[in-house]
């Protein structure tokens, strides 16, 4: 989690398989809108390091709460990587 000035607490979430990127930006504010004119030139950024990229999604950050059951989660599992969706 990044903790920014002006977008406050803020998770990118990056995916690679088979050379192909999907990012997701979460933060607490509507973003869709001003990643979408950004894309283009992070296609063409990617491609030229090999990769490509799928798309650029931002969501809205969930509840407080939720976060700290995916927290209690993780610590219980004892701290092994384990997917988890929600």
């Amino acid at each position: 989690m990044l903790h920014l000035e002006t977008l406050q607490e803020t998770v990118v979430d990056c995916i690679i398989q088979q050379n192909v990127m999907t990012i997701t930006v979460e933060t607490d504010f509507e973003l869709q809108a001003a990643i979408d004119p950004l894309v283009p030139a992070l296609k063409e950024a990617v491609k030229e390091t090999g990769f490509s990229l799928s798309g650029v999604t931002a969501k809205k950050r969930r509840p407080k709460d939720q976060s700290a059951l995916v927290e209690e989660f993780i610590e219980k599992d004892g701290g092994r990587k384990v997917d988890v969706k929600i």
